[in-house]
C-alpha cells in the first residue's frame, strides 16, 4: 500500500474544518505525531493508525495515500479507455450526506430525490437550481429560514476527488486516447474542472449527458460514444462504478470493468493486471 501523503493529510484535515488538536483527539493519534506527519518530518504510520486518521475526517482512506507507482504495459487490443466521473473520479455521497445535515433532513429522503430526478437532470431537462427548489418544495423547508437557505447553497463543496484514480487516468493518457463519459446534469463538469475535482488531462473527448439528451446505460449513449472515439467497439475499455452501466457497455462490444470508489487502489491494481502487465 503507498504511504501516507503529508499534504492529502492536511488538505483533507482543513476541509473537514479540524484543528490538529481535534483530530489528534478524534483519531488517538499523538498531537505531536500528527503535526510531524502533516510536516512530512517522520515516515507514514501503520495502516491502523491510518485508517483511525481517515475516519475521524471522514474521509476515505485512500484519500491519504500518496501515489503508488503505476507501471503500464501497452495492450495492443485497447486503442481507446472512456472513465466515468462520478464514483471513479469524484466522490459525491459525501456531498449529499452533508447537503441532508446542512437542511436538517434524512439522508435517505434527499438521496430518494437525487435518484428520481437523475433522469431530469443527467438529460439537461432540469437545472441545478430547479432541483434544489424541487428539493425545498417536497421536503416542505421554509426558505426564509437556515434550513432553506442551505437548501439552494452548492453541494460541490462536499465533493471529494479520488486521487488514486486521477493518477491512475494520468498514466494512461501518456499510452492511450483518453475520454470521459458521465451521466452529468449542465454546469457540473465546468465546476468539477474549476475545483479540480477532475484531473486536468489532455482528453480526446468528453461525452457528458446532458449535452445529448442520453444517459448510460442507454444503447445511443454508448452509439456517440464509440463514434466519438474512432475506433471499434471492441477496442474501447470503459471504467464505471455502475454494474449496469459496465453490462450495459459489455452488450455493446466494449471491454467494461467496474470500480470500486471506496477501494480505488484494489480496483487499480485489478485493472493493471487484467490489461497493462
Amino acid at each position: 500500500m503507498a504511504g501516507l501523503d503529508p499534504a492529502a493529510l492536511k488538505r483533507e484535515r482543513q476541509s473537514a474544518n479540524l484543528t490538529q488538536k481535534e483530530l489528534a483527539k478524534r483519531s488517538g493519534v499523538a498531537y505531536s505525531t500528527l503535526t510531524k506527519l502533516e510536516q512530512g518530518i517522520i515516515p507514514s504510520p501503520s495502516v491502523g493508525a491510518t485508517q483511525s486518521l481517515a475516519d475521524a475526517i471522514g474521509c476515505m482512506l485512500s484519500d491519504l495515500l500518496s501515489a503508488a507507482p503505476i507501471n503500464i504495459k501497452k495492450n495492443s487490443d485497447i486503442k481507446f479507455i472512456y472513465f466515468d466521473i462520478g464514483g471513479v473520479l469524484i466522490h459525491w455521497l459525501p456531498s449529499v450526506h452533508a447537503y441532508a445535515e446542512r437542511i436538517d433532513r434524512p439522508y435517505n429522503q434527499v438521496l430518494k430525490l437525487f435518484y428520481e430526478n437523475e433522469q431530469a437532470l443527467a438529460k439537461g431537462n432540469m437545472t441545478d437550481e430547479d432541483f434544489k427548489l424541487l428539493v425545498a418544495l417536497k421536503l416542505k423547508l421554509n426558505m426564509k429560514d437556515k434550513a432553506g437557505e442551505e437548501a439552494m447553497k452548492s453541494w460541490l463543496a462536499d465533493m471529494r476527488p479520488i486521487l488514486p484514480a486521477h493518477n491512475f487516468l494520468k498514466e494512461l493518457t501518456n499510452h492511450y486516447p483518453v475520454g470521459l463519459i458521465s451521466n452529468i446534469a449542465k454546469g457540473y463538469f465546468e465546476n468539477f474542472v474549476q475545483l479540480e475535482l477532475v484531473p486536468k488531462a489532455k482528453y480526446k473527448t468528453i461525452i457528458k449527458s446532458c449535452d445529448i439528451g442520453h444517459m448510460k446505460p442507454e444503447h445511443e449513449m454508448f452509439e456517440i460514444a464509440t463514434q466519438a472515439a474512432r475506433v471499434e467497439s471492441a477496442a474501447i475499455l470503459f471504467i464505471d462504478d455502475s454494474k449496469v452501466n459496465v453490462r450495459a457497455a459489455e452488450r455493446f462490444g466494449w471491454q467494461a470493468e467496474w470500480f470500486d470508489e471506496y477501494d480505488p487502489q484494489k480496483s487499480i491494481k485489478q485493472l493493471i493486471a487484467k490489461y497493462f502487465s
